[in-house]
């Protein structure tokens, strides 16, 4: 029979809610909406609702309508939950009279609508859309595969990622070959010739780590010599050490430093003043690019504190963000017990070197400048799912160009493939920098083969810094957005559980997955992973408006199986004036 009147659509959306529910779904008004498209589209069962693609997938504006109509009738209940989270749907006491008027209708929808419920009652907003957007081509492109299928959902959902796209294919594919095992895929749809290739495959879940290529080929280039010094001649070193036994040592690194043009400053510079030598000692480090420590055996003078100028002018190097070099004397048989405690507190967030002499020191700490340098002229952005060093990024507001030297040919085709279609229409990929994030849409990408390993790339894209909303304000159980915010860090980075107002809540409502997973297994080094890290992060944070900047983020080396990890940062800015409070998320980060 055809299933168009207005009674049976009536029963179609009781008959749904009550399906969802019985499967302990969330039934909120999203998943009412996709789920009977699905209904529609997969099962074939004639709704009549007219689905349109919208912003978040299929959508209808008469099913929009006829839900709010039977919350007036009393027929359905919007049950109230705590902000940001929508309110769900239940069925009332109207309802009944729907179910023994239609029983035609519900016998139909009985089947179909159990097994779309089943499939998708616990699936989050973001996988919905991907879902019901994939369901959405693949009945109007039948023919085409997983590629261009997921290519279709890219541009019409920008912020959705190939893998994502291609992880929901695969899963709409295992829908439609189950259905067609249980008999109940439309047997006259445009989906019935589509061969059941995904029948084995297995679920997605939302916690799937979309993959990233990063151009690690190029992560530890070195600046020619002449920009070296070029670079050095604005940068200043503050160089902290024990002064009695380290005297002819400072001498020599402070001789190599002025050598490669930087200038220093250190304590035997520092007389004359004023100030108190303590005071003088973190003004040193303030105005400076570089904090360069060297540990003996000897720890120093012990301050007010109860720890040695070193050490204090190494947690403030870290806590104004310098770049940090800490080297420690290869013989150091006798070190004090305070210095390897000073030592083991740098090491969880640095790699230390060692030195035998002055001169080994020297050479070895020249080395380690020329790599800070390359960082400094050379920084990492994330384009889409691709993270690189750029040689240059001119941000003009809303434009943004990007030059690169790609040694990874990886990394260099799919940038080229981020080029305009055969149709003329560009590319939309998210964008990333260590303190920014957006969304970008490539305007041109030129290739230049320089050898045959090493092509230079520019790149100009029209961007869009930040969220594309406000904020959130909002929070739930007594938590503030911003401790709810919070609290999704500490789950995801260092998996800690979740509190106790949360812990009650569907998963799928609550964005708990690890922003740094897409690390693991990529082999880069400390620094490296250091730096893309952040990158992850400013996607995840600025690039949903759930913080205003990150002051500063710290992923330090792998010890056995764990790491230190320190992210601290700024609440959303939501009015004019305003200083947002400060956070940090800050432990040890183990890896399973």
């Amino acid at each position: 029979m055809t299933v168009t009147s207005r009674a049976a659509q009536e029963a179609a959306v009781v008959s749904m809610v009550d399906a969802l529910r019985a499967h302990r779904s969330w039934a909120g008004q999203t998943h009412v909406q996709k789920a009977l498209y699905f209904c529609e589209a997969l099962h074939g069962v004639p709704l009549g609702f007219g689905f349109t693609l919208y912003r978040y997938g299929p959508f209808s504006r008469q099913l929009e309508r006829l839900v709010h109509r039977l919350e007036e009738e009393r027929t359905l209940t919007f049950v109230p939950q705590n902000p940001p989270f929508g309110p769900r749907l239940v069925t009332s006491e109207g309802a009944d009279a729907i179910r023994e008027a239609e029983p035609d209708a519900l016998a139909v929808y009985d089947a179909p609508f159990n097994f779309v419920a089943e499939a998708l009652a616990s699936a989050s907003i973001r996988r919905l859309e991907r879902l019901a957007t994939t369901l959405w081509f693949k009945v109007r492109h039948p023919q085409l595969g997983a590629q261009g299928i997921a290519t279709l959902v890219t541009e019409a959902k920008p912020h959705v990622s190939l893998p994502q796209a291609l992880q929901a294919h695969e899963e709409v594919m295992r829908m439609i070959a189950q259905a067609r095992e249980l008999d109940l895929l439309a047997s006259d749809g445009p989906l019935a010739p589509i061969e059941p290739a995904f029948a084995e495959a297995k679920p997605v879940s939302d916690d799937r780590v979309v993959p990233l290529t990063v151009d690690a080929a190029s992560s530890g280039r070195r600046l020619p010599s002449d920009e070296f010094r070029a670079w050095a001649a604005t940068r200043t070193v503050f160089l902290s050490s024990e002064m009695a036994a380290l005297a002819p040592l400072r001498r020599r690194v402070v001789q190599a430093l002025r050598q490669e043009g930087f200038s220093v400053v250190a304590f035997e510079d520092l007389g004359g003043r004023d100030e108190g030598v303590e005071r003088a000692y973190m003004d040193g480090v303030a105005r400076s690019d570089v904090y360069v420590g060297i540990v003996a055996d000897r720890y120093g003078t012990m301050l007010p504190s109860g720890r040695s100028p070193t050490h204090e002018e190494y947690r403030e190097a870290r806590r104004l963000g310098k770049h940090i070099s800490v080297w420690t004397a290869a013989e150091a048989g006798r070190r004090q017990g305070n210095a390897k405690d000073f030592v083991q507190e740098v090491r969880a967030f640095h790699t230390t070197g060692q030195f035998v002499d002055a001169d080994d020191l020297a050479e070895r700490l020249i080395e380690r400048l020329a790599e800070i340098a390359a960082d400094d002229e050379a920084p990492w952005i994330k384009l889409g799912d691709v993270c690189l060093r750029a040689s240059r990024i001119r941000d003009e507001g809303s434009t943004v160009r990007v030059v690169a030297e790609i040694r990874d040919l990886v990394v260099a085709r799919t940038l080229e493939d981020m080029r305009a279609d055969r149709l003329g229409r560009p590319a939309t990929v998210s964008i990333a920098t260590a303190d920014r994030a957006g969304t970008a849409t490539i305007q041109n990408v030129v290739s230049d083969r320089q050898s045959a390993s090493v092509r230079s790339i520019e790149l100009v894209a029209d961007v869009s810094w930040g969220p594309s909303g406000n904020a959130t304000t909002y929070g739930m159980n007594g938590l503030s957005a911003d401790d709810v915010t919070e609290a999704q860090l500490r789950t995801g980075l260092l998996h800690e559980p979740l509190p106790a107002a949360l812990s009650g809540g569907l998963p799928g409502m609550l964005d708990l997955d690890d922003p740094l997973a897409p690390l693991d297994g990529l082999n880069l080094t400390p620094a490296a992973e250091e730096a893309v890290g952040a990158l992850l992060l400013s996607e995840r944070l600025l690039g949903s408006g759930r913080a205003s900047h990150i002051e500063r983020f710290a992923l330090g080396p792998p010890h056995q199986r764990s790491r230190q990890l320190e992210l601290i940062y700024a609440e959303p800015r939501r009015y004019d004036g305003e200083t947002p409070a400060v956070r940090t998320v800050a432990g040890v980060r183990t890896k399973a």
